[in-house]
């Protein structure tokens, strides 16, 4: 088409052959030459004709298949003999003109269904390629910008960019002129009118001789004359006509508006769009958007697309019933692998991501690749996504509000009446505390585990936390450069490698040095907890949740902070800042202010840790070990929990009723004294619940034990993944808290040199599991059994005699259940609803290895476990 295209505007006289330079050249120039030669020698009325000389002369054949109601315009940029030897982006922001062509439209029984070309030249004035290119540039550029600590640059940039596109879709318009009205789709209402308007062209048409190319080129002009001024007339005659008397003719037929019936512009049928790559980036649906308007890369796709759907399209709609919808949000991995390539797909497919569905040139001057065109090769009817990086929030707005407008729901009330800040938030009881390692520009070249050692900076970014209103509910970010008298980062890859060293000695064969070794592990763990919390400096208190009491002393601290700010003129930033570090004073380093009210430590919500893949090694919990706090991959993964469960979250805990508990306990047989102990438990504490010992389960079994499961409780080696098939794992949803009470069994590891990381938790996650426990080290046997028993015991009731917590650590270490006379309990809290709680009661406890403290975390949602508690009680 693109040879077509050319050879048309050559016919036209609107240019001249491309001259190419060089001996090696002259074979070529005369070839193209006679081509040339013979094509205007041609009788054919429409220079497209020349398509049969090409293959695609079939192609516009079945084009006049498509439906009536579908409008089809081809856009394509003008060859550049130049282009040749120039690299790709040079090729794209080369100032040229553009070829529009309509394959399907109104009227085209006037010229036998043929297509009908218009030829654009090139802005003289100012290069809009270039301009598009500078645009997306700085598009790139703006979102590189932290909002949370360069606020006032990052709206001012979004404002700048705002008026980019305003100016670039203004121009594009200008260029376009009067066939701006080949954006328009036909037509649902009104037929009357245009029938009408075609009577007037045709009786014009005839009394002035045009031929058929000019009768409808006339026709779409004049049934959108509202959109064209002076000067658009004053183009479309002299494209329209063939002399200037003609000229003058038209020119004074399109403004005579007084012989035009008056109509309202009415609903239309949709446009497809064939863009060219090199047009690809330009919003052409901002030039007409009130139009229904998609993409397709080539009409041999669009062809492809049509021939395998065709039968379920009415009224120019492919009518489908989407019933079953499935969302990847924020995966590890690609979100599509086409390993079977020849197999088709027939899911509408939505991509919110930056860069989605952009045409990127993989080399220097090599063809361009999208991923829509993936989807569309395995006939994916739709896919949505974007040609630009986008921002965060505002594609969650925009995301949620297509899915909610073009899908029903059985929800109470419609999202369109949701509160945006509480959108924005989720619970107000929650403060949510983003981790990011900076980046490091010779980490590219660079191993996983180089690039997790390199010393570095940290970002602290608080999405959700106290007197947020302040700031517009905007991210407040911190940034804490590299330590420099030590690399804490490779600190913690020597602290994890001799971890995982000391495990592999035998406590049977060489007892002294086990725990020789387990000793100094400990000192460990507490040398790199005391120089993370020193570096965290006075940004220690972003690790506090939201008080659950006091709220008065906290109110009186803002009053205070308020008054100081005022007077110093501090912006919001500053006050926020100032708000929490007053409120937790008692933290930092010096005397206190006597100025603030005294109060004691209270009870707290749950804080929610989104940390980076580079970071998630450190104890981030052990900063603050009285904290509530779980961890989540990311924000949309955290979002993706919130959205399943929000309705039974009830002031800042997820309400569960886990009554039916089901364990596999031993499946290889090689831990008989961890099987006895937990067997035993299990038996005296939760007889009800589901035993699987020293079974190895088929894939199908584990499915089953997941999905009919309130808890599933794994006690073995790793962390059970090894049972199961990928695909049965992922096929529904499941509902089930999961706990993995074996070594690394929620780590994070890199399968190979430089790729992403990933962990078992992310595939529960991934079927909306609400909270996984596990670990992220090597972890001992028997104090693992310990901690496994007293997190149910604390979290689940049981009609058990006496409280586990009494039962003698010697005879549960030989695997039976004893109790002493007057015993005292090996904890306080005997009974806690809110496993976040259980957690950090576990971690103040010196009772249990500071280095097992450090490892069991976990990931997920905070849950309120009960039989009609409540999590105020």
């Amino acid at each position: 088409m693109k040879f077509i295209d050319d050879l048309e505007a050559l016919n036209a006289g609107q240019r001249d052959p491309p001259e190419f330079t060089g001996p090696e050249f002259d074979v070529l120039n005369e070839a193209l030459s006679e081509v040339v030669e013979e094509f205007r020698k041609s009788t054919k009325t429409s220079p497209l004709d020349a398509v049969e000389y090409e293959s695609a002369g079939k192609l516009i054949e079945k084009c006049r298949e498509l439906p009536e109601e579908w409008t089809v315009l081809h856009l394509c940029k003008d060859f550049n003999a130049n282009s040749v030897n120039s690299l790709q982006s040079e090729v794209i922001s080369s100032n040229g003109g553009i070829y529009l062509t309509l394959l399907k439209y109104e009227r085209s029984e006037l010229n036998h269904h043929e297509p009908i070309c218009v030829f654009l030249p090139a802005l003289k004035e100012v290069n809009i390629f270039e301009m598009m290119q500078d645009v997306a540039k700085r598009h790139e550029k703006y979102m590189t910008v932290n909002p949370g600590t360069d606020k006032t640059i990052y709206w001012a940039n979004l404002k700048l960019l705002n008026q980019d596109y305003f100016n670039l879709i203004q121009l594009l318009i200008n260029w376009l002129g009067p066939w701006i009205t080949f954006f328009l789709g036909r037509m649902k209402e009104e037929r009357d009118v245009h029938e009408k308007i075609f009577t007037i062209v045709d009786d014009f048409a005839k009394a002035e001789k045009l031929n058929p190319r000019q009768r409808i080129l006339l026709s779409l002009i004049c049934c959108n004359r509202d959109l064209l001024d002076r000067d658009s007339v004053e183009v479309a005659a002299k494209e329209i006509s063939q002399s200037t008397k003609e000229k003058r003719k038209i020119q004074d037929f399109l403004s005579n508006e007084k012989i035009f019936p008056d109509f309202t512009t009415s609903l239309r049928f949709p446009i497809l769009l064939i863009v060219d790559e090199l047009l690809d980036q330009f919003p052409w649906e901002m030039v007409l958007p009130e139009m229904e308007t998609a993409r397709v890369s080539s009409l041999h796709m669009l062809m492809r697309l049509y021939d395998k759907y065709k039968d379920q399209i009415v009224e120019g709609y492919l009518q489908l019933n989407l019933e079953k919808g499935i969302t990847l949000i924020n995966p590890q991995g690609d979100l599509l692998k086409m390993q079977r390539r020849m197999d088709t797909l027939n899911c509408v497919v939505l991509l919110f991501g930056c860069d989605s569905i952009r045409l990127k040139a993989e080399g220097f001057c090599s063809e361009m690749t999208g991923a829509h065109l993936y989807y569309h090769y395995v006939l994916c009817p739709l896919v949505i996504g974007a040609t630009n990086v986008i921002t965060d929030f505002p594609t969650d707005q925009l995301s949620a509000r297509i899915l909610s407008s073009w899908f029903k729901s059985t929800a109470s009330r419609h999202f369109a009446f949701a509160d945006e800040k509480s959108f924005k938030e989720g619970k107000i009881e929650w403060t949510v505390l983003h981790l990011c390692k900076d980046f490091n520009a010779n980490s590219v070249n660079s191993l996983q585990s180089e690039v997790i050692s390199s010393n570095g900076g940290i970002y602290l970014t608080l999405l959700k936390y106290e007197r947020s209103e302040l700031n517009h509910h905007e991210p407040i970010c911190v940034f804490l450069p590299a330590l420099k008298e030590e690399n804490i980062f490779e600190m913690m890859q020597d602290v994890a490698k001799r971890h995982e060293k000391y495990m592999t000695v035998n406590p049977g064969t060489d007892k002294t040095i086990y725990w020789a070794n387990l000793k100094q592990l400990d000192q460990d763990y507490f040398n790199l907890i005391q120089l993370l919390i020193n570096w965290l400096g006075p940004w220690i208190t972003f690790f506090l949740g939201r008080m659950k009491e006091e709220r008065d002393v906290h109110e009186k601290i803002f009053t205070i902070v308020d008054d100081f700010a005022k007077a110093e003129k501090l912006n919001p930033r500053q006050r926020i800042l100032l708000s929490l570090i007053c409120c937790n004073r008692d933290l930092l380093d010096g005397d206190s202010v006597e100025i603030f009210p005294d109060f004691t430590t209270s009870l707290r919500f749950p804080i929610l840790l989104i940390v980076d893949e580079l970071l998630d090694q450190f104890p981030w919990e052990m900063v603050l070990p009285e904290m509530e706090t779980a961890r989540v991959s990311s924000l949309h993964m955290l979002m993706r929990l919130y959205d399943k469960y929000k309705d039974q979250i009830v002031e800042g805990y997820l309400q569960l009723n886990l009554e039916k508990g089901i364990t596999l306990i031993n499946p290889q047989g090689d831990l008989l004294k961890m099987q006895r102990r937990m067997v035993e438990f299990f038996t005296y504490w939760l007889p009800e619940w589901q035993q699987n010992v020293q079974k190895i389960p088929t894939s199908e079994e584990l499915r089953r034990m997941l999905e009919s499961s309130d808890i599933f409780v794994y006690c073995g080696h790793g962390n059970a993944l090894k049972y199961i098939k990928p695909m049965d794992l992922i096929k529904d949803t499941l509902n089930c808290v999961v706990l993995l009470f074996g070594c690394d069994s929620i780590r994070l590891k890199a399968e190979g040199f430089c790729s992403e990381m990933t962990g078992a938790h992310l595939y529960y996650h991934y079927v909306l599991c609400p909270l996984v426990i596990g670990a992220t080290n090597v972890i001992t046997d028997f104090p693992t059994d310990q901690l496994s028993a007293r997190i149910l015991s604390s979290w689940f009731k049981s009609t058990a005699s006496k409280h586990f917590a009494f039962a003698d650590e010697k005879s549960f270490k030989e695997g039976k259940i004893e109790f002493k006379k007057n015993s005292k309990p090996a904890w306080e809290n005997l009974h806690n609803p809110s496993i976040l709680g259980i957690f950090a009661d576990i971690r103040n406890s010196e009772k249990l290895a500071l280095f097992m403290r450090a490892s069991v975390i976990l990931r997920g949602l905070p849950i309120w476990q009960g039989n009609g508690e409540k999590s105020g009680e």
